[in-house]
């Protein structure tokens, strides 16, 4: 982030602009992603270089709290300018040289400087060598080779020679043509080429000329010159660098075809790099879902190639994307912008998941010429305008005949512009060209067929509605209409989301601080300056021993088979592999973790895709993961077809049996086993109704990784990216049939886990100790007491001729083992939270209250039980929320499917009740037509709080009355319902929601320890994972310390704690970090071990000391003068026993329950609930599918908190997390069992573009009036009244997903009063009108339509009833269709197919 905030100054500087603007400086981390923050604050970072930023507008909050110290800097200088010689380096980068040759390890580099050159090493290596397996060795051309981060094929270790293109000038060439067009070399970045275009027609359309400047509309219908930026770009490049003019003001006045499609395409790092040639090539040759060669294909553009020996060839780049085998090397030179006519207007776009960094679902552009007409106000004399010529080109997947899997495929579209060319504007040509789509876009059998089709035909009208619409207006205001109904001004009103605001929030931190004390206080995080300045070192950086071996898993390929035989010989064979690990190298129990019955190696049979069945150790990383990809693994699939999906596993009879919590949650009379009698009761029945939930994964920054190294008698050493170093520990112990004591596992700080690096991590752990183990033993012909390490293998051991000296050499090197899991390898290996599918029926009157509710959940757990189980006992136990259901019966099963064993992922089993329950009360609302919120406050749990497993269950309705002040609820809801009668293609929504999350607190130790100058060391059982753990248990330590001294000199200084690393020989049972309580446990462990020394030794030496007490001197009194232990205890170890905390500290013995013993906790075990509200309000466009958060509004409860910074950033990024599971997120598989999304090319978590445009977070002030509030806030029986912050503000993200159904159901009620815009096909025919049951399976009961009632008299809900019966029917069908994850293809699915042409046609 920092480097890419860097990036965008230095281009600015470089410019001559010292200052960019705020959208500039938020758009320069377009490529970076961030699961922990939230991205508020980092965009504020941003921002906060920008020009014309207030900076108390961004969320720089008491910069002296913020600090470590009051001599810590927190401004900014006055001046920041880049260094004249920084800037002349930067441009002298590309200074003319010599050519390049290098050779070593088999490969020669070549970077030719002129194209002569270039065409010579091809020529030279046109035949490349070959491996001494006999594979030939190939040429790669590589420039900025981003192509390596889409297709992972770097490095390949087939290529004999890499010709490095980037500094050849004469594809470093950008200049205009003697005609006006623009002549761009092969080698010019992406970036580069956006840059040029942007600046010329920043330049053109100041100019008078703009009539006959071609022009560019993006989203909002705004033009520029395309054209212009050809006749206007640089005409020189010496050195093959191109001197680009900067902006005026750094931004253009017009924006261009490049921009609206390519910039947002990849992400700025990328575009820096990643080549114009380079993108073509892939395009031709991998199928790459291009949006430049789209663009250039729409433009006229032409590509020039060249072969060693032969001319320069220029082709239409249609024909060079057409290309096949050239029978030789061939080098793609320059591209040629032909130049543009008056009259000439382009459009451009891309749908894809994620507004940026995100390749496109479908892309289009348009190039159209266009002769005015004559605008005469005599309808007599005046004429259409007409279309001269046009190009439309589409982008879009497409299964060939024959092939496999789809490809993408850029093409003209023949039918369209055949229809276009020589036509009138007209609504009628519009409507003409509509038609033509299902001729020219041809996607084939592919799976997403209907989405790509209507989506191209939405893309389309919007693309001729924002060109032809001036000629358009001028055409129709002076002829008229001469058949059809007057034209709605909104009709041609297309959307405009392209330019997505700049991003902006309120955060409000009351006051929590205490007097003398630094718990409280928005402290900067600990160690926080180490993480922005790249130097906090993570297990992957930990410094490499000489000559450290690296490791990568070999994975199934099957998803279900017998394994018949590994061979690893061609591994083996690899120069720089050392060993193949498998089953049989296991000396311990093959087992991936303790009580688990997951193998850490599969032997006999295998059980899903990426199951790990071994391990191959090499040199370096790149050649372990190249050798792993050649181990052959001999299947047999035998056992039948995989079970992939909860239908899959139902009809198999397929689940996980002896649940260790098993059994229904219900609250229903001991002896019945059902709520259906109390459904069938009510008054009114939804009856047999399905819903659906998806998977997520964690996708946490740092990978799965763990170093393994043997230490002196036998010591194992370990270091891990885990949330537990006691699991980790365990699984190491088992796999190498060690004791504990023999096994030290430790982690400074992980880089995020979100439960993904609980269990999971120990298989990791335990393969690598299992490597480093056989690699030892394979030179441990010696005795235990001689100091040993593992050993360097050669090839000749590896050949079993092992010679004297090779003994010696790799028993004198000290080996480590390194294992770094990929992110393709972890999303096989490893899946996340378990999808749900629901069936429900509900009992309720008409006012809205929900009387009975049976539910039957079906869990889609993994192949192995795993921590699938967290899933469904936290489902299980939270289901009735923040709701008073008073008869409810839920009952659950885990399915068994051949997938990757499930584990914990943040909120879990919570998000997924908080889930259903809001869509159960969505689905009664929408029933009765009533606003959603009625129907919540109608069920919410009342005061006083009713004592359920100990468990406060009062609900915090004045959260909810709070945020709805705040938020403005009612009044952006007529806002919302005008904007949406005005708008035809962009509907809005806007819904509030409310969660509850139970929280436990488990045990936890802790050990302080106080050095002879004063310093304190803490070593506590919680994990830093980027949640600020060692921030808090800092905060506390000071609390409970400054106790001993003065309150004048209160508190302690915050440098004077240092927080240990985790580490099984220093703190061991330590537990594990999961379920937000961690931090409390935590906490409250230091605070028992600081009251022991402040009791036992510190408030007695104060006591002599009298007025000359400081915290020095009385440190320094207790030492004795030489460095012998002192005779007071300076160190004490404590652990909270998990029990309640009371006023004065202790913990109170009271009864036992089923969770108090699962904790071995052995007095009243501390839980509690934590309660939030939010309002979210979102927008989707109805032609595209596209969709965003506009605005959200969050305010939790944090109980007294400890630290308000860091809770405010956990809030942030929680509500953010939970965001990508609403908006995009989704683990799928095909019916093979392969997983469709295994990288981050097409897994997308939320970037900096997908959070809420106003997002504003508080947290609810600690000084409540009890009566208003339940007594447990603050938290009273809690740490220091603090409560549980990590996953509950997750589950307020719910709010978006509903506000999105209320979107759509708006379009759709809308679209269903147009009869000709919608096919049958649509969600308009579910046939889910009141009382039909049809397809939703809704029944209304023994009560009349619910519809027609009044609400038993209560006019308060019966007055937020609206719409038609129609629009019920419509609304409720909507509600069961919108399920998460909202993506651009669920909002076309949900919607329905529009038939833009027939309704077109009634205004023809």
């Amino acid at each position: 982030m920092a480097v890419a905030c860097h990036a965008a100054l230095t281009k600015a500087h470089l410019s001559d602009d010292c200052q960019p603007d705020a959208a500039t400086m938020e758009k320069s981390v377009d490529g970076n992603l961030c699961r922990c923050t939230g991205y508020r604050p980092i965009l504020d970072a941003c921002k906060s270089f920008a020009k014309g930023v207030d900076m108390e507008d961004l969320g720089v909050r008491d910069a002296a709290a913020m600090s470590h110290g009051p001599d810590a800097p927190t401004d900014l200088p006055d001046d920041i300018t880049m260094p004249a010689w920084l800037k002349d380096h930067v441009k002298l980068k590309a200074a003319c040289g010599d050519a390049v040759h290098v050779t070593g390890s088999g490969q020669a580099w070549a970077a030719p400087r002129s194209l002569g050159q270039l065409l010579e090493a091809l020529g030279q290596n046109r035949h490349g060598g070959r491996e001494r397996s006999g594979r030939p060795l190939s040429i790669r051309i590589v420039a900025g080779n981003t192509g390596a981060g889409v297709y992972k094929d770097w490095p390949s270790g087939h290529e004999g020679t890499i010709i490095d293109v980037t500094k050849v000038a004469e594809l470093r060439v950008l200049e205009t043509t003697q005609d006006g067009g623009l002549l761009v070399g092969a080698a010019i970045t992406q970036e580069e080429l956006i840059d040029c275009l942007l600046d010329s027609s920043s330049s053109s359309s100041s100019s008078s000329s703009s009539s006959s400047s071609a022009k560019s509309g993006r989203r909002s219908g705004a033009d520029s010159s395309r054209g212009a930026a050809a006749r206007r770009a640089p005409g020189s490049c010496p050195n093959g660098q191109p001197q680009l003019p900067s902006c005026r003001n750094g931004q253009p006045e017009r924006p261009l075809p490049c921009s609206s499609s390519g910039s947002g395409s990849v992400a700025s790092a990328v575009r820096a790099a990643a080549t114009v040639g380079g993108n073509l090539v892939l395009t031709r040759d991998r199928g790459l879902e291009s949006d430049l060669a789209t663009l250039l294909m729409a433009a006229g553009a032409e590509v020039q190639t060249m072969k060693p020996g032969g001319s320069a060839r220029w082709r239409p780049v249609k024909d060079f994307l057409a290309a096949g085998d050239f029978g030789g090397p061939e080098v793609v030179v320059a591209v040629r912008f032909p130049p543009v006519r008056p009259g000439d207007v382009f459009w451009s776009y891309k749908v894809a998941q994620r507004h940026w960094n995100a390749h496109a679902f479908v892309n289009v552009a348009v190039q159209l010429a266009i002769d005015a007409g004559n605008t005469s106000a005599d309808p007599t004399t005046a004429t259409s305008a007409t279309v001269r010529s046009a190009r439309v080109v589409f982008g879009y997947p497409a299964l060939e005949k024959g092939g496999n899997a789809p490809r993408w495929r850029v093409g003209r579209s023949p039918a369209i512009e055949r229809i276009l060319t020589g036509a009138a504007v007209s609504i009628a040509t519009i409507a003409a060209a509509l038609r033509a789509v299902h001729d020219d876009v041809a996607p084939g059998d592919v799976r997403d067929a209907a989405f790509l089709l209507s989506t191209a035909e939405g893309l389309l009208f919007e693309a001729l509605v924002s060109t032809l619409k001036p000629a358009l207006v001028a055409t129709l205001k002076p002829v008229g209409l001469a058949a059809g109904k007057p034209l709605p001004e909104y009709i041609l009103e297309t959307p405009s989301l392209h330019d997505i605001p700049v991003s902006a929030g309120r955060q409000f931190l009351p006051d929590f601080s205490r007097p003398g004390s630094a718990a409280g206080l928005p402290l900067m995080k600990e160690r926080a300056l180490l993480q922005a300045s790249g130097e906090a070192k993570y297990t992957g950086d930990m410094p490499e021993q000489r000559e450290s071996l690296f490791a990568a898993f070999v994975g199934s390929t099957e998803a279900l088979a017998v394994v018949k035989g590994v061979d690893a010989s061609a591994a083996l064979a690899l120069p720089g592999v050392v060993a193949y690990i498998g089953a049989e190298d296991v000396p311990g129990v093959n087992k991936a973790a303790t009580g688990d019955a997951e193998l850490l190696f599969a032997t006999d049979k295998v059980e899903w895709v990426g199951q790990p069945i071994g391990l191959v150790v090499a040199e370096s990383r790149a050649v372990a993961e190249r050798a792993a990809a050649l181990v052959k693994v001999d299947y047999s699939c035998e056992l039948g077809p995989p079970v992939v999906t909860i239908e899959d596993a139902r009809r198999e009879g397929a689940f996980h049996d002896s649940l260790p919590v098993a059994g229904p949650n219900s609250n229903l009379p001991d002896g019945q086993h059902s709520a259906l009698p109390a459904v069938e009761s009510s008054p009114l029945q939804i009856r047999g109704a399905k819903w659906r939930i998806p998977n997520q994964t964690h996708f946490y920054m740092e990978p799965q990784t763990a170093i393994v190294s043997w230490d002196e008698g036998g010591v194992i050493q370990v270091q891990a990216a885990t949330q537990s170093t006691d699991h980790v520990q365990w699984a190491v112990a088992q796999a190498l049939g060690l004791p504990h004591n023999r096994v030290n596992v430790a982690c400074r700080r992980a880089g995020g886990g979100f439960g993904g690096k609980f269990s999971r991590a120990c298989p990791v752990a335990a393969a690598a100790a299992v490597a480093t183990h056989k690699l030892r033993r394979q030179v441990g012909h010696f005795k235990d007491n001689f100091y040993t390490k593992e050993n360097f293998v050669t090839r000749g051991l590896r050949d079993s001729h092992i010679a004297g000296a090779a003994i010696v050499a790799a028993h004198k090197l000290r080996r480590q083992v390194r294992l770094g899991v990929n992110r393709n390898q972890d999303f096989r290996m490893n899946n996340g939270r378990a999808a749900v599918e629901v069936e429900y029926d509900i009992g309720f009157d008409d006012s809205g209250k929900i009387l009975a509710l049976e539910m039957q959940a079906y869990l889609l757990g993994g192949a192995q039980l795993s921590g699938s189980f967290v899933d469904l006992y936290q489902l299980k136990g939270n289901i009735d929320q923040a709701y008073a259901f008073p008869a409810f019966h839920f009952d659950l099963h885990l399915c068994r499917a051949n997938l990757p064993p499930h584990t914990a992922v943040r909120g879990p089993g919570e998000i997924q009740a908080t889930m259903l329950a809001e869509h159960v009360i969505e689905h009664v609302a929408a029933r009765l037509g009533l606003d959603p919120v009625a129907v919540r406050e109608r069920n919410f749990l009342q005061l006083p709080e009713v004592a359920n497993a100990a468990v406060p269950k009062g609900v915090k309705t004045a959260l909810g009355q709070e945020v709805k002040k705040d938020a403005e609820y009612d009044r952006r809801c007529k806002e919302v319902a005008e904007f949406n009668r005005q708008h035809k293609w962009v509907k809005r929504g806007i819904s509030m929601t409310h969660c509850r999350f139970r929280s436990m607190v488990p045990p936890r130790p802790a050990v302080v320890s106080i050095f002879a100058d004063g310093s304190v060391m803490v070593t506590t059982a919680g994990a830093e994972l980027g949640q600020g753990m060692f921030t808090k248990v800092t905060q506390v330590a000071i609390h409970e310390l400054s106790k001993a001294l003065p309150e004048e000199q209160r508190p302690l200084p915050v440098e004077c704690v240092a927080v240990n690393d985790n580490a099984s020989f220093w703190l061991p049972n330590t537990g594990g970090t999961a379920g937000s309580t961690a931090a409390e446990g935590s906490c409250e462990a230091v605070r028992l071990a600081c009251k022991q020394l402040v009791e036992e030794t510190l408030k007695p030496q104060a006591l002599k000391m009298g007025n000359g007490l400081t915290w020095r001197a009385m440190i320094a009194s207790l030492q004795p003068k030489t460095p012998f232990p002192p005779t007071a205890k300076l160190t004490a170890y404590a652990l909270w026993d998990g029990t309640q905390i009371n006023d004065d500290g202790t913990g109170a013995l009271l009864q036992k329950s089923a969770l108090s013993v699962f904790f071995r906790v052995q007095g009243k075990k501390l839980q509690y609930s934590t309660f939030g509200a939010a309002c979210t309000e979102v927008e989707v466009n109805v032609l595209t599918g596209e969709r965003h958060v506009i605005r959200a509004d969050v305010l939790h409860d944090a109980g007294h908190s400890i630290s308000p910074a860091v809770d405010m950033g956990q809030v942030e990024g929680a509500f953010v997390f939970g965001l990508g599971m609403m908006l995009q997120e989704s683990v799928t598989y095909s019916e093979t069992g392969q997983p469709t999304y295994d990288s981050t090319w097409d897994y997308k978590i939320p970037s900096a573009a997908c959070i809420p445009r106003q997002l504003n977070i508080s947290l609810l002030e600690a000084s409540h009036s009890p009566q208003t509030m339940p007594n447990d806030s603050p938290n009273k029986h809690g740490m220091m009244g603090s409560k549980s912050v990590g996953e509950p503000p997750l589950l307020l993200s719910t709010s978006a997903l509903t506000a999105f159904s209320a979107a759509i159901a708006a379009a759709a009620t809308d679209l269903s009063n147009d009869s000709d815009i919608t096919k049958p096909s649509t969600i308009l025919d579910t046939g889910a009108k009141s009382g039909t049951g049809t397809d939703t399976g809704a029944k209304i009961g023994t009560g009349a339509d619910s519809s027609a009632k009044s609400g038993n008299g209560k006019d308060d809900v019966g007055s937020a009833r609206s719409g038609s019966s129609a629009d019920v029917s419509v609304r409720e069908a909507a509600v069961q269709r919108v399920c998460a994850p909202v993506t651009v293809r669920a909002v076309r699915a949900a919607v329905g197919s529009l038939h833009l042409p027939g309704f077109l046609d009634q205004y023809a």
